[in-house]
């Protein structure tokens, strides 16, 4: 018998689900934000597109 977790393949897509168990929940999305310098430098904080003019 074949154990899916032994058998898997690496950098296989995921199907997840996630239940909302604690007091808070976060939605964190990376690309409502710019870099004003290359991600190699990671001295800068990111800027939101939101706040720029």
């Amino acid at each position: 018998m074949a154990n899916p977790w032994l058998d898997g393949v690496f950098g296989a897509m995921m199907s997840v689900e996630i239940v909302n168990d604690g007091p808070v929940t976060l939605e964190l999305d990376s690309r409502k934000f710019t870099y004003d310098t290359p991600m190699s430098s990671r001295s800068q904080t990111p800027v939101s597109s939101t706040e720029k003019s």
